[in-house]
């Protein structure tokens, strides 16, 4: 570690004010994982796990500018996209202007998903597809799902959990479990000591500003 180089503290103060925090609300709570022992952050229950520690956005389009593609990003692939595919259209074929697009129904690109989410009402179907419809606006043009917002902000949380720690730390022997749903571990540091494990039922996605390893065997396993 003598020739590792120095992280500039400041880099988590600017990964935590993507998420409108600053590090005084992390205090000095640190998740320790003992020996032998487990621990599981699971968002379908909330069992145990303080409120504080669990962040949660305010709606999805708040989700979306934490871990989604930028709508910006978006506009400018569509657009770019359009460009190059008008250059070889004949006129008659070019893409509408934005006055056309704009005389077209509102409802007209509702129309599938909707039907898709009245048919599939009070069925095990339903939430797959509400899943799929939020990754769609995280990923996608959130603009084509606004009319979704309100149902979509119901589900975020279960589906999208955060967990803020100041720093966690897996001791040897030890597990630290993560639910369904595509969880986010935010913390300064992680620390794994050797034979420490890490599952995930869902999947995990990791931002901290220094991951440390003893030396020997690491698990971070998933399913």
């Amino acid at each position: 570690m003598g020739g590792t180089k120095r992280e500039d503290p400041s880099n988590f103060v600017t990964r935590l004010a993507k998420y409108g925090l600053r590090t005084d609300a992390l205090t000095e709570e640190v998740l320790s994982v003992s020996r032998r022992s487990t621990v599981k952050l699971d968002a379908n229950s909330g069992r145990g796990i303080p409120p504080s520690r669990w962040l949660r956005p305010a709606g999805v389009s708040e989700l979306k500018e934490w871990i989604g593609v930028p709508q910006s990003v978006v506009d400018r692939n569509a657009r770019q996209f359009v460009g190059r595919r008008a250059q070889f259209l004949p006129t008659s074929a070019k893409p509408p202007t934005n006055s056309a697009r704009a005389a077209k129904s509102p409802g007209m690109a509702q129309g599938p998903i909707v039907t898709k989410l009245e048919t599939e009402r009070n069925t095990p179907h339903l939430m797959s597809t509400i899943h799929d419809s939020i990754r769609q606006y995280l990923y996608g043009n959130a603009r084509e799902l606004g009319f979704l917002e309100d149902l979509l902000d119901h589900h975020i949380a279960e589906a999208y959990p955060f967990w803020l720690f100041k720093s966690v730390v897996v001791e040897a022997g030890g597990v630290l479990e993560f639910g369904p749903g595509l969880n986010s571990l935010v913390t300064d540091i992680l620390i794994i000591e050797d034979g420490g494990e890490i599952r995930c039922e869902g999947s995990l996605r990791i931002d901290c500003r220094r991951i440390e390893r003893s030396l020997g065997v690491h698990r971070l396993t998933s399913g």
